[in-house]
């Protein structure tokens, strides 16, 4: 077992490679009445914002949080005063999906999305995240009793790699065995125990020694068979639920769960809903940035910043000519340029050099031959240190005698003959696919947009350490804490051999997010005008908290 140390050489070498923006101050002038400062006359601040959205499966809970945190932000936003917005909707997805797919089509990657989702999956049901592997309850002994009586959970570690506890396995102690309690949570949601019909339900992974993951996350939930719509209103103290049966009256209530519907039911249809929306339209937003939820292969292939660029490229498949430009319907010359990503997975977007096919197996790219470890390929501009020592924890495990291989959690600042061997295994085990592009690739392509670096602010909402922390939106100095949860979840999602098992490096009561390595790296790669936040955390507040950043640039 080693302790919890800072390795060497861990900047990223994006942070250097990129040149940072700073926003100059606008000058202030006294007023002549009241002797206060106000902004010098140079009218409202002209923002154009393009919301890139993941809408894969694992986004339910999350747009949830989308449907309440929207209008607050515009709420928010409008309050301030002096902003002059233009907004558009597009998802991450950057493969087409086939004519027959179901779910949320995506035809044309980077098309502005404005039809709302009117309902959301069986994935989106309310649930409570905790350690469970059997329905019932029977009694408050048995381990069903964690889905019910004051919703008191605990987690149990099942740390396989040597290395540093994570924040959601911190004791205070080193990690004791498999099997052991190591922290204690209790439900802090307002509700009350259903106990009169017994209807608490586990989603687990089967067997027990599955419940948790080597990180620490956990891959069961409790949710509620529920009869009612009172029941569900009266469990969450919201009167919008809906107790939701998959298919419909004629449906296997076996399956009915409590459910919060899109707010989306007075939404225009497609065809009246603005795919751009200008400053007087930005109560529709919440109906544009409902996305839904899509289940289609093609969805599953994630590229957030590839599908922004198609969005705005003005010679991309977007802007066919003048007439039919999307870019030109969203971008002004002197508007500043926001990019808000939201998603609870990594971007994995491939390099704009390399096509995508229309179907699924079509060569010369074949995304599910690689896309399980997208992830953890790195690409020629460097990269996350975290996925390199964690590819090499990984090589490590996987050895007969691993007690002679040196990764870097295992050295100590002043060994230099560690580090140097360290660094060599790191070099040795790095796995790298000149197909996936580059973060300072597509920043280069974002900037040529604008006239002025600071006319670019990049926000990046996705999961990360619970450690970490983003005072003011930017992101703070790498602790090794931080530093060892990104290792572990990397790490612990490399080891996982069973579909049912997805570690996460944060989660909540309700939800839960993987480590946005790349969006996060183009935010702080824009300085002072990146702006990021743990998707873990409430996202009403985030995004409020977001509105607030926006109105009060210079």
């Amino acid at each position: 077992m080693h302790t919890s140390r800072l390795p060497c050489g861990l900047i990223p070498a994006l942070a250097c490679a990129l040149a940072a923006c700073s926003s100059p101050a606008v000058p202030a002038a006294a007023d002549a009445e009241s002797g206060e400062a106000t902004v010098a006359a140079a009218g409202p601040k002209k923002y154009d914002i393009l919301w890139v959205i993941d809408h894969t499966v694992s986004m339910g809970d999350h747009q949830h949080g989308l449907t309440k945190a929207i209008p607050q932000f515009v709420q928010t936003l409008q309050a301030k005063g002096g902003v002059d917005v233009r907004t558009a909707v597009v998802t991450v997805q950057q493969m087409a999906d086939p004519a027959s797919a179901y779910g949320i089509n995506v035809k044309q990657i980077g098309a502005f999305r404005h039809e709302a989702a009117l309902s959301l999956p069986p994935v989106a049901a309310e649930r409570f995240i905790a350690p469970c592997y059997v329905d019932g309850p029977v009694d408050a002994t048995t381990p069903s009793a964690q889905c019910r009586d004051g919703f008191d959970f605990a987690y149990v570690a099942g740390v396989n790699y040597q290395a540093p506890a994570t924040s959601l396995l911190k004791t205070g102690s080193a990690v004791p065995p498999y099997g052991d309690v190591v922290k204690h949570y209790a439900q802090s949601l307002p509700g009350k125990d259903v106990a009169s019909t017994n209807a608490w339900r586990c989603a687990q992974p089967n067997l027990a020694a599955g419940v948790n993951n080597d990180n620490g996350s956990t891959n069961s939930h409790c949710w509620l068979n529920c009869g009612t719509d009172a029941e569900c209103q009266q469990l969450f103290q919201d009167p919008k639920l809906i107790c939701y049966t998959p298919g419909g009256p004629t449906g296997d209530i076996e399956l009915s769960s409590c459910m919060l519907p899109p707010d989306t039911k007075d939404c225009p249809p497609a065809d009246e809903l603005p795919a751009v929306l200008g400053n007087g339209q930005l109560s529709l937003l919440r109906c544009n940035a409902a996305v839904g939820i899509s289940s289609t292969q093609p969805s599953t292939v994630e590229g957030g910043l590839r599908s922004a660029w198609l969005a705005l490229d003005p010679a991309g498949p977007n802007c066919p000519d003048a007439a039919h430009c999307q870019n030109q319907q969203l971008l002004r010359d002197d508007a500043t340029l926001v990019l808000v990503f939201i998603s609870d997975e990594d971007d994995c977007s491939v390099a704009l050099d390399q096509p995508l096919p229309d179907a699924w197996t079509d060569t010369p790219f074949s995304p599910h031959d690689s896309w399980s470890n997208c992830q953890f390929v790195g690409d020629a501009a460097g990269g996350d240190p975290a996925v390199a020592e964690a590819v090499c924890l990984s090589h490590k495990h996987k050895l007969a005698d691993p007690a002679g291989y040196r990764c870097p959690s295992d050295c100590t600042p002043t060994d230099a003959g560690c580090v140097a061997e360290a660094a060599k295994h790191v070099a040795d085990s790095k796995q790298f696919d000149k197909r996936f592009g580059a973060v300072a690739d597509f920043l280069e392509k974002f900037k040529t947009l604008k006239a002025k670096p600071e006319q670019l602010v990049v926000a990046a909402i996705t999961g990360d350490s619970p450690d970490q922390a983003f005072p003011g939106g930017q992101q703070a100095a790498l602790t090794a804490q931080v530093h060892t949860d990104r290792v572990m979840f990397l790490a612990s999602a490399l080891g996982q051999n069973a579909s049912s098992r997805v570690p996460h490096v944060c989660q909540s009561a309700t939800t839960q997010a993987g480590y946005g390595s790349r969006y996060l790296q183009l935010a702080a790669a824009v300085g002072a005008n990146g702006w990021a936040a743990n998707l873990c955390d409430d996202l009403p507040t985030t995004l409020t908290n977001f509105a607030t950043f926006l109105a009060n640039r210079p």
